[in-house]
């Protein structure tokens, strides 16, 4: 795990750059963008990520860097709630998870190590808190609970927009949706509240080279 860096050495990674061997031009060679518990996020580790998405074919819009850190914060932060409740990962359920991703990517695992500049095992573990952060979030979506009174009272206020003869034959489909909403509404809460308590920090992303 990384190791937290001051604030000093944090602006001192941001101005790293270095020669590509072309006069006027400069490369990035690493910049902390964010902590998480401590552990230190680097611009290497969201450039990987940044080249998995492209390699599994995602949008665009997907692969855009601070989509990306964010996206990362997030996993590690579920990963870690999933360890605290003792969530348990089978090898069985990382040596799957692996496979689907070299399947998206269209990449055996060993080819897709030399691509990202990583080992198995770190490639292993990205894909194990894949799984944690996953059953995080299972977890979360059955705590979150509805009332019958709260169904009733959405049917009641929303009757007319339901479209249906009678609202009362959706009580299932409305308390779905009313789980749903009420889980996304919770999460992010939650994640508000990590971003408050400390537990995350963001650091600006650092800008392409430019000349």
């Amino acid at each position: 795990m990384g190791r937290a860096l001051p604030k000093a050495a944090a602006l001192i990674a941001l101005l790293a750059w270095v020669g590509a061997g072309t006069p006027g031009r400069a490369e990035l060679v690493d910049a902390l963008v964010g902590r998480i518990d401590g552990y230190a996020l680097t611009w290497s580790e969201i450039r990987r990520e940044i080249a998995i998405r492209r390699l599994e074919g995602r949008p665009a819009a997907e692969g855009a860097a601070r989509v990306v850190r964010d996206a990362v914060v997030r996993r590690r932060l579920f990963a870690a709630e999933a360890e605290r409740l003792r969530l348990e990962v089978s090898p069985a359920e990382v040596d799957a998870e692996l496979e689907a991703l070299a399947t998206r990517c269209n990449r055996p695992p060993p080819e897709l190590c030399r691509l990202l500049g990583l080992d198995p095992e770190h490639l292993r573990l990205r894909q194990r808190q894949e799984v944690l952060a996953r059953k995080y979030l299972t977890f979360r979506r059955e705590m979150t609970f509805v009332s019958l009174t709260e169904v009733l009272r959405f049917i009641r206020e929303q009757g007319d927009r339901l479209g249906v003869e009678d609202p009362l034959d959706v009580r299932g489909e409305v308390r779905a949706y009313l789980e749903e909403r009420k889980f996304r509404r919770e999460l992010e809460e939650w994640l508000r509240k990590q971003v408050q308590e400390g537990r995350v920090e963001l650091l600006p992303l650092p800008a392409a080279p430019t000349g």
